[in-house]
C-alpha cells in the first residue's frame, strides 16, 4: 500500500511545505510510511514539522524559490518565522489563527493545533 497524497490546501511558508502546490516533504509520508498509521499519526508528525522544520531536506533540488526558502530556514531563522508569520497573517483565516495563538500561550495547542492541520490539509487517499 502507498502513502497517502497530503497536502496543505491554504499557502504555507516552509521549508517542507511547498508555497506554490502545498506538498509535503516529510519521510513518514514517503519512505517510512506504514500502512498501520492512523489519520492521527499523520496530524501529530505534521504538527511537529510545523513546529521544526528539517532544513536539510532534498525535497525541492531545482526550485529556486524552495531553495530560497530551505536557505533562510538554515542561515537566518528570525528572517524565517517573520516571514512565515507574514504568510500565516495573510493567508490563514483570522480565526483559526487567533484560537490557535491563544491555546498555544496557554500550553493547551494539541488539540487545536490538530484541528488546524486537519483544517488546512488534504487526505487523498484513505486512511485506518
Amino acid at each position: 500500500m502507498r502513502p497517502p497524497d497530503v497536502k496543505f490546501l491554504t499557502p504555507v511558508y516552509h521549508a517542507n511545505i511547498h508555497c506554490a502546490t502545498g506538498q509535503i516533504c516529510v519521510d513518514l509520508l514517503d519512505s517510512e510510511w506504514s500502512p498501520a498509521l492512523t489519520v492521527d499519526r499523520v496530524l501529530v508528525a505534521l504538527q511537529s514539522l510545523l513546529a521544526d522544520p528539517i532544513s536539510d531536506s532534498r525535497c525541492w533540488e531545482g526550485d529556486a524559490q524552495m531553495h530560497e526558502i530551505l536557505r533562510l530556514c538554515r542561515n537566518d531563522r528570525s528572517a524565517y518565522n517573520r516571514t512565515a508569520r507574514e504568510w500565516t497573517q495573510r493567508h490563514a483565516s483570522d480565526t483559526l489563527l487567533t484560537s490557535f495563538e491563544s491555546q498555544s500561550e496557554k500550553g493547551r495547542c494539541r488539540t487545536r493545533c490538530l484541528m488546524w492541520v486537519a483544517a488546512q490539509v488534504e487526505l487523498l487517499h484513505e486512511l485506518p
